[in-house]
Order: structure tokens, then sequence, then C-alpha cells
């Protein structure tokens, strides 16, 4: 809902509330056996995931990748600045981002 194809700060910052919200009430999750324990294991992790994904998607203030990554508010390509890697750090439940840039691109193509 609030990470999806089309995002803004707004929206990515209420997603990720929200999911630390549901990393915060992981310790409720309670199994009767292995097969539940695999479930709760696994969405703790979902949960992970789309922590880091809503993350990485806030820090990175440009669209790129085509629908995959669209700033409704940054709507360009902005390699000028977001050429490179965002790089996040997880500490117990903290993530923290940093920027990675990628040496310019080589076109074999020009002279």
């Amino acid at each position: 809902e609030h990470v999806g194809r089309v995002r803004t700060a707004e929206c990515l910052e209420t997603g990720i509330t929200k999911l630390e919200g549901l990393s915060e009430r992981a310790g409720e999750l309670a199994a009767r056996n292995l097969h539940e324990l695999m479930r709760c294991l696994e969405a703790q992790d979902l949960v992970l995931g789309s922590r880091l994904i809503a993350r990485a998607a806030l820090e990175r203030k440009e669209s790129r990748f085509g629908i995959y990554h669209f700033r409704q508010d940054f709507p360009e390509k902005d390699d000028a600045n977001w050429f490179g890697q965002i790089v996040l750090e997880r500490d117990g439940q903290d993530i923290s981002s940093s920027f990675r840039p990628l040496p310019p691109r080589v076109n074999p193509h020009e002279s």
C-alpha cells in the first residue's frame, strides 16, 4: 500500500513506520509445531526484507529501473547524483544507509 510502484517520501515513511511496528511485534508470534515455526520465521524475514526495500527506496531520490523504482516526487533519473548503490547495514533493529558511487560507464560505441 505505501511501498508500491509509485512512491513518495511521505508514503515510504508511512510504510516504514508500519513495517517497524510489525517488526516490534515479532516476539508475539508463537508456533505449536515445526511447520508453524517455519511460517513465523518466514514472516519475520518478509518484514525485514520489506523494511530494507522501503528504506533503500526512500534514500534513492530519483527514479530508476523503469517501473521498478519510480519516485513520484523525483520522477527523473539523476546519474550525476545517484549513479551508484545504496548500501544498507543493520544493527539489531536499526537500519543505516550510505551511498557508494560507481565509476562512470564507458560506452563502447563512442569513439
